[in-house]
């Protein structure tokens, strides 16, 4: 890995003349890489987010051919995550935002956080705030581990990584996922979630965290390459976690609330489902292995029965509010968890989860092009679970639809496996 980084940053070209001519970004670069000089790291830092944020092709072509990512790295974060040292929190943090908006306004630049390995540079810098008490104060009301995960989000977006403009950035992608895995990144990461006990809705900064906890672990699923081997150890990994601490989570925040779901708690169950729909995408196999454990099953159903009561009632008042999020990824949540595979189909259809069942059937028709689906998996080459479903809905429309072109183009359709 970083001897292709090696050979990539020696491909760069140096920065044209006119291009110095016209942007400031050279010039802060420098007084970065010499510490700040007399106005300091702090000062020069803020220049160029402040430059950076104007969006102009020539400072993003200047910040890109010197490497500006690898600077800020090697001559802020990096330093400045050791003990005693010269460089400030708040240097810290300001080359930590300017990576992140440099990668953000510039999908060139992120790619380059990639090729050029300065984002294993963010890795190491986050695994290393991870194991340390985070410092809370009015000057850093963000977490630097946030804004760190905020930061290796960004840099791995699939908009940026899966673009076609460089033919290295895809091969690139699993030696990274691997270095995550093989540090430790990716189980510290899920600890954070499983250390959750009650409800958060109190703590906004913990919220934020795992916020960003989440968004970042799904973004790897996003990027991991899709297929039955596990080069990157990334699905192993996803297994002995129990999928990153995610169920537990989400069950030791909703379930003691109850009913009366607060806004900060349906924005946490929103991140969990989002990843654990790009999961299920990702490796059913290994989604269902970890979901039909009974602890696991159980703690889900327990979920999604106080969440589909809650926000199914909320869908009809606001159809594209993040409530409504919950939902649809919810319901494609179930049909993943029962597609082809009858023990599953037969724990839903069952007297204990006979209030999910009429929940789903009630839910507004504007969300049936996810409830249809859904009702497909469970009831698939399942009579038991037809003559269940039909008590509450009428399976002539779920045969109709079946058939229907519609049903053809539906991903979760798409898997169900005749076995006759």
């Amino acid at each position: 890995m970083a001897q292709a980084a090696e050979e990539y940053l020696k491909e760069l070209q140096p920065v044209p003349l006119h291009m110095k001519r016209e942007s400031q970004v050279p010039k802060y670069l420098n007084l970065v890489n010499k510490g700040g000089g007399s106005q300091g790291l702090e000062r020069a830092l803020g220049h160029l987010l402040r430059i950076m944020a104007k969006a102009q092709v020539f400072d993003f072509q200047c910040f890109l051919l010197m490497d500006g990512l690898g600077t800020i790295i090697s001559a802020v974060i990096t330093p400045g995550m050791q003990d005693e040292s010269d460089v400030s929190k708040k240097a810290v943090v300001l080359a930590v935002q300017l990576y992140r908006n440099a990668c953000t306004l510039c999908p060139q630049i992120a790619r380059h956080a990639l090729l050029g390995n300065s984002v294993v540079g963010l890795f190491d810098a986050l695994f290393q705030s991870l194991q340390l008490p985070e410092e809370k104060s009015p000057q850093h009301p963000v977490e630097l581990s946030t804004e760190l995960m905020l930061a290796c989000t960004v840099a791995l977006s699939p908009s940026y990584t899966k673009k076609h403009t460089h033919p290295n950035v895809l091969e690139r992608l699993p030696d990274l996922i691997s270095y995550a895995v093989i540090t430790g990144l990716i189980e510290i990461l899920s600890r954070r979630c499983m250390k959750i006990r009650e409800s958060i809705e109190n703590h906004q900064s913990v919220v934020l965290s795992l916020l960003a906890t989440l968004g970042f672990i799904t973004r790897f699923i996003d990027v991991c390459p899709p297929g039955p081997t596990d080069p990157t150890r990334f699905l192993s990994a996803a297994k002995s976690t129990e999928l990153f601490g995610s169920i537990a989570m989400l069950y030791a925040t909703v379930v003691p609330i109850g009913e009366c779901i607060p806004p900060r708690t349906i924005s946490l169950a929103a991140a969990t489902f989002n990843l654990l729909v790009s999961m299920a995408v990702l490796d059913l196999a290994t989604f269902q292995e970890v979901m039909s454990s009974e602890a696991i099953s159980l703690k889900f159903l327990d979920v999604v029965t106080i969440l589909l009561k809650y926000c199914g009632n909320k869908c009809t008042a606001a159809k594209n509010s993040e409530t409504q999020a919950v939902i649809i990824d919810l319901i494609a949540t179930i049909g993943f968890f029962c597609a082809n595979n009858k023990q599953n189909q037969d724990l839903l259809t069952s007297e204990q989860c006979s209030i999910i069942i009429k929940n789903l059937t009630k839910l507004p028709e504007h969300l049936n092009v996810v409830v249809y689906p859904c009702l497909v998996t469970i009831t698939f080459q399942n009579q038991e679970a037809r003559n269940v479903i039909s008590r509450d809905f009428n399976l002539d429309f779920l045969d109709e639809y079946s058939k229907s072109e519609k049903a053809k183009k539906n991903h979760l359709v798409a898997l169900l496996k005749d076995k006759t």
